[in-house]
């Protein structure tokens, strides 16, 4: 076991399926706005929303099932991945610059 625990193993894993799954949502973000659904703002940033909490939720739920000493339960990890999204999106000048114009 790491020296920092189960937690420390726990935010590693969900930094690596994070990342692989990053690939995924930006890919699959990028398709849909090339494929002209970007003609309707509202749908174009709701669908880019959810994909990019669905990922973020599918990493973070590997992790958790891969990690024994925690356990974390679903309205907490659709709250994180909500969060974390949220967060994104606020720091990421690009995301809503795109998103607007």
């Amino acid at each position: 076991m790491s020296p920092t625990g189960p937690y420390g193993l726990f935010l590693f894993l969900i930094f690596v399926f994070g990342s692989i799954t990053e690939l995924f949502s930006k890919a699959l973000i990028f398709l849909m706005k090339n494929a002209r659904l970007n003609r309707v703002l509202v749908l174009f940033i709701t669908s880019a929303a959810f994909v990019d909490i669905f990922f973020t939720f599918l990493s973070v739920y590997i992790a958790d099932l891969l990690v024994s000493g925690i356990t974390v339960s679903i309205l907490a990890v659709t709250l994180l991945s909500v969060l974390l999204f949220l967060m994104e999106s606020a720091l990421d000048s690009e995301f809503l610059r795109e998103k607007t114009s």
